[in-house]
């Protein structure tokens, strides 16, 4: 956990901290060892402060899991940079190809750094990121298309 700390530090970050329950996890027991952890949250740097003055993290209420999810909320309008640059989302069904993980692999050995700065992480991350977003374009056509196809075929049916 030190180590997590020094990291957060090094990349001038800071943790948004919860509302609701402090902890995203516990074992589910009902004896003596019960656990709960707090494993889950958001952090941000000074210039997302200044963007987004009134942000907060919830921890939300789910009876079924052993894991609750956290919700960040933004109490203001985005900015209309943020409207017109898509955010890059990771697809979980890119983890079923084989592919994906050698995309990965490879970006990362090639740009790994001597040095583990937070600006040189940064840097990686965002190499993965096109190289997933170059690699998954290649990989499938036009999704909106596809769902589009789809949702038709699902209202004729």
């Amino acid at each position: 956990m030190a180590r997590f700390r020094e990291v957060l530090e090094g990349g001038g970050l800071f943790d948004l901290g919860w509302r609701g329950d402090k902890f995203t996890w516990n074992n589910k027991h009902e004896d003596e060892t019960f656990t709960k952890e707090r494993l889950d949250r958001a952090v941000m740097n000074s210039a997302w402060k200044e963007i987004f003055k009134e942000g907060w993290v919830e921890i939300l209420v789910d009876r079924s899991s052993d894991y609750k999810l956290i919700m960040l909320t933004l109490n203001q309008p985005a900015s209309q940079e943020w409207k017109v640059k898509r955010m890059f989302t990771y697809e979980a069904k890119w983890a079923l190809e084989e592919e994906c993980k050698e995309v990965i692999k490879r970006v990362w050995l090639r740009g790994q750094a001597d040095d583990e700065s937070a600006q040189s992480m940064n840097c990686l991350l965002e190499n993965v990121k096109e190289a997933l977003l170059r690699w998954s374009k290649k990989l499938g056509g036009d999704k909106g298309k596809s769902i589009r196809e789809k949702t038709e075929k699902l209202l004729l049916l």
